[in-house]
């Protein structure tokens, strides 16, 4: 679950405006790294927050994940995205919990 920034706790998300910030939550893909870890060589991304200024968005996030803060440039994609279907029970992933 991604409840990371959430004060509420537990899914699905009821946080209020006033609880979070106005600093869009989107994930950027940043540089490329590998790093020497005790079971071998990690590679991957890192990973930043657009930053810009946004409002908290109710429809916008899967059931299991927090509501998050978008500024107008990302908005309609996790808006998108939220509403495709699950694979499995074929309601919107804004509100399946399977």
């Amino acid at each position: 679950m991604y409840l990371a920034k959430c004060e509420c706790g537990s899914p699905p998300c009821k946080c209020k405006p006033f609880q979070r910030g106005t600093k869009c939550e989107h994930r950027i893909q940043g540089e490329y790294f590998e790093e020497e870890r005790e079971h071998g060589t990690f590679k991957g991304y890192k990973m930043h927050e657009c930053g810009m200024e946004g409002t908290l968005q109710d429809d916008c996030n899967y059931f299991f994940e927090s509501k998050k803060v978008l500024c107008d440039r990302h908005v309609e994609e996790h808006r998108a995205s939220a509403q495709r279907l699950c694979g499995i029970c074929r309601t919107p992933k804004s509100e399946c919990c399977c």
